[in-house]
């Protein structure tokens, strides 16, 4: 089972590169926003995998989404960000694998 604090490392790098995005422009916004982008994906990808492991998997999606793990991301990720970790984590829950055209 993977440990769920790699998880939260990745979420709290993506939030980092998230608050860095939001104070740049030009040529450095573009480069904190394809580094946001990309640590956005590596913590959704480790999520995947972290609840992929687990032994005992929640029956329903809101029993997801009151994981105490869920709960706690839920009350930090800025509001932008709501639907697509919303998405994300139906698309976990569902099995559904993800299709990225990078």
């Amino acid at each position: 089972m993977i440990d769920f604090n790699h998880v939260t490392e990745k979420f709290n790098t993506m939030l980092t590169y998230w608050d860095r995005m939001q104070t740049l422009s030009g040529d450095e916004g573009a480069d904190a926003a394809e580094l946001f982008e990309k640590t956005y994906y590596e913590y959704i990808d480790k999520l995947r995998k972290w609840y992929q492991t687990l032994h005992k998997k929640p029956t329903s999606f809101e029993q997801f989404e009151e994981m105490p793990e869920i709960e706690k991301m839920y009350e930090k990720i800025p509001g932008p960000l709501q639907i697509n970790l919303i998405t994300d984590l139906e698309e976990i829950f569902d099995g559904i694998e993800p299709k990225r055209f990078d």
